[in-house]
């Protein structure tokens, strides 16, 4: 089995909402999430920064990390430049799980 890593790009934008999202992806409310995220993703992209890494498995999206710096998260009155707050890692099937895939993304 080939692991790879990846930044967020435009390229791969959608295999973010793969992992996390697809089970849901009839109901408006998380259609409008997914919206809403997308939208942000490419606002923090055009700005220069990357706020995701993707997992994937032979080619196949299976897990992410979702990170970003502090700076960028308008309630903190006083943020540092070199903390990136980590929201989520997420590896939701369990044929990919223990695997030390989590493990590589927060360490890239």
């Amino acid at each position: 089995m080939r692991i790879s890593i990846k930044d967020l790009s435009d390229e791969n934008i959608d295999d973010v909402f793969s992992i996390c999202s697809i089970k849901y992806s009839d109901n408006p409310l998380v259609k409008r999430g997914i919206e809403i995220k997308r939208n942000w993703m490419k606002k923090m992209l055009n700005k220069g920064i990357c706020v995701t890494k993707v997992g994937y498995a032979n080619g196949k999206p299976i897990a992410q990390l979702l990170y970003y710096p502090e700076r960028e998260i308008p309630y903190v009155p006083n943020p540092r430049k070199e903390v990136l707050k980590i929201n989520c890692v997420y590896n939701p099937f369990p044929k990919f799980q223990k695997l030390g895939i989590a493990k590589r993304l927060v360490r890239s």
